[in-house]
Parts: C-alpha cells; structure tokens; sequence
C-alpha cells in the first residue's frame, strides 16, 4: 500500500483533478470511459449518473455502487479485469481528493492487491491437467504442420480453410507467442492504430506491413506501474534465430491478396 501509507509516494500524487483528460496514465483514462458508460448505460448512481464523460467527480459520489457493480458484473469474467478496473476506481477517488478518499480509495487498493496475489498463485501452481496432456502438442510437430499446411495452400491459394489454418500455425511457429497474445487477437485494417483497451491487434498498417500491438500482457500491472506505452512489434523487424516475420507477412500477404481474375 505504498501509494497510500508511504508519505513522499502519497505526497507526490497529483490531486484536485476534475476532468477525465487529466487523469494520470492512457490506461487510467481508458478505463475510466469504460466505467462512465456501464454507469450511464445501466443508470448505476442514481440522481448522480453522470451525463458528461469529461467530470470524473460522479465517481466519488458513487464509488461505493461501482464497488457493487465491479464485483457482480457479469461481463467481467477475469480476474484481471476486475483487478484493473478496482485499480482505476482507487486512483480516480485519490485524484480527486486524495485526503477526502485516502481510505475510501484501500478498499480498492487492496482487492485488487488480493486479486493479483489470486492471479500469482494460479500461475505458480499452472500444471497440466489430463486434458491438456492428451491434447499437447510439440513445438517440432506445429512446425512439421505448419509446413504441411503451408504445401496445401500454395496447391490451392483460394482456399479460405487453408489461408486461416496456415496463419495460425506461421503465427505460433515462425514467431514464437508471448505468453497468451494470440488468444482473442483482433485484425484491424484501419488507417488510424487500434484502441488502448484489453485486445491484441493484428494491425495492417499498409499493404504488407503488419505489427503486432500488445495491449494486455502478463506483465501488464508492471508496465502499467511505470506508465510505460504498449507494445507495437512490426513483424518485418526480426530477431536473428527467434522470429521469421518476414516470411510470415510474405505467406500472408500472398494468401491475402486478390487473384488477377
């Protein structure tokens, strides 16, 4: 409880904000409108629903029904989510007044230290179940695969069966993944980057260039602490003897592209 309980950490946070733009980090503020709409949307607060995303003060008036909400939304089914946004509601209460709130903001604080520590465990105790053995697979059989499924494409380029299979295998062979950031990635074509929010990107910049944009990661909190900016890894930037981007945005592109005919 650092941010709390140690004098020169609680002195240093900035406090007296009223607008959402001025909130702290990107994924405070991003946060903060996911709050706002659920609260408008479901008319959480009462008399004090906000009407305007830009005054954060509603949250103070009603933190204690966006505590309920949090805990019993059925939408958020991961811990992470429920640590992340608990997180959210304690800085928004200690931005606003952060003598006011200071113990109003722990109950937060310490849910969402509760739930890390939930989240911690989970991972150190990450043993295969039955399952999962039955249904394990090799690093040198996803590539004998991948190879395979790669031959069977270039005999039928069309197929849209064989461009999605191959794409998943190049991507979990040719690129090693980062922990889970392929599960639940997004493509995105558009010309502006993806949102800041939970999902990973498989971004389109241009024709031929594609990056992977990490926005939630294992070590999320971490970059989080430090405000550090998400990771956007451009498949044509290789690690010499780890990645083979290249290749894999020339396979993609080559099953992506559309026929003369």
């Amino acid at each position: 409880m650092k941010k709390l309980d140690d004098k020169e950490t609680f002195d240093s946070v900035k406090t007296g904000i009223i607008k959402n733009s001025d909130l702290p980090t990107k994924v405070i503020r991003e946060n903060y409108k996911a709050l706002f709409n659920h609260a408008k949307r479901l008319k959480l607060c009462g008399r004090a629903t906000p009407e305007s995303i830009t005054d954060i003060r509603w949250v103070a008036k009603c933190f204690n029904k966006l505590k309920e909400f949090v805990q019993t939304y059925s939408g958020y089914t991961k811990d992470t989510t429920r640590r992340i946004q608990y997180e959210t509601i304690a800085w928004i209460l200690i931005s606003i007044n952060k003598k006011k709130h200071k113990e109003d903001s722990r109950w937060f604080w310490n849910q969402a230290m509760f739930l890390q520590d939930k989240i911690d465990q989970a991972r150190d105790e990450n043993l295969f179940t039955d399952d999962q053995l039955q249904n394990y697979v090799s690093y040198s059989e996803m590539l004998k695969t991948q190879h395979k499924w790669n031959k069977a494409w270039l005999l039928d380029p069309k197929n849209v069966k064989l461009n999605i299979y191959h794409l998943l295998l190049a991507l979990n062979t040719l690129i090693p993944p980062l922990r889970k950031n392929y599960h639940d990635m997004e493509f995105w074509r558009k010309k502006e980057a993806p949102p800041e929010n939970e999902t990973n990107y498989l971004w389109e910049q241009y024709p031929s260039r594609w990056t992977m944009v990490i926005n939630y990661d294992k070590v999320e909190n971490k970059r989080r602490a430090k405000d550090y900016d998400r990771q956007e890894m451009k498949l044509e930037d290789e690690i010499i003897g780890v990645t083979n981007g290249k290749k894999t945005e020339r396979d993609y592109n080559e099953i992506s592209r559309p026929s003369a005919s």
